[in-house]
C-alpha cells in the first residue's frame, strides 16, 4: 500500500443510546459502530459528487432482538411506532473533527424521546423522512430496557 493511502484517517461512525429514569438518573448507555447501508453510501456519493443528496435526519428505534444490519436493508426491523418512541426529526450539527489533508467532516444527529410505556430497544436507524423514506444508516446496541416515564437520548455520529 502506498504511503499516501497509509496516512488516510478513518474515524468510525457511531450510534449512542442513553436511557434516564424518571428522576434523570442514567440506567443504561450503549455506544456501537453503525452500518451505512447501500442507499446511504449512494446518497453520500451523490452529495459529494453531484451536489445533490438525501438528508438522513429522522431517527428511528428498533425493538427487534434479532436486528442484524445488512447492506440491502430498506426498512428497520421492529421499528418502534408507539409508546412515545416513534420516528422523529433529529437536531443536526455539522462540524469538522480534524484539519488539513484528509479532513473528516463530522455530522451529529441528536434526539430525545419520553417513553409512555415499557419496551426493550435493540438498535436504531436514520431515515430520510418521518415515515417511509430511504434508510441510510442502522446499528444495533445492547438490549436496553425502557420503562414508562424514562427519557431516551440518542446520538448518531457520522464521519465522512
Amino acid at each position: 500500500m502506498s504511503d499516501f493511502v497509509d496516512t488516510l484517517q478513518y474515524t468510525p461512525n457511531t450510534f449512542e443510546l442513553e436511557v434516564l429514569d424518571t428522576e434523570g438518573k442514567r440506567v443504561s448507555y450503549s455506544k456501537t459502530h453503525n452500518a451505512r447501508v447501500q442507499a446511504g453510501a449512494a446518497a453520500v456519493a451523490q452529495a459529494m459528487f453531484a451536489a445533490t443528496g438525501i438528508a438522513f435526519k429522522f431517527f428511528a428505534l428498533s425493538s427487534s432482538s434479532g436486528l442484524t444490519p445488512a447492506n440491502t436493508d430498506t426498512t428497520l426491523s421492529g421499528e418502534i411506532t408507539t409508546l412515545g418512541l416513534a420516528r422523529q426529526a433529529a437536531t443536526m450539527t455539522i462540524g469538522s473533527t480534524t484539519t488539513g489533508l484528509n479532513n473528516t467532516i463530522q455530522t451529529t444527529a441528536v434526539t430525545s424521546w419520553s417513553a409512555t410505556g415499557s419496551i426493550t430497544i435493540y438498535g436504531g436507524a436514520l431515515f430520510s423522512a418521518v415515515s417511509g423514506g430511504t434508510l441510510g444508516f442502522e446499528a444495533t446496541c445492547t438490549a436496553t430496557p425502557v420503562a414508562n416515564g424514562y427519557t431516551v437520548n440518542a446520538t448518531w455520529t457520522l464521519n465522512e
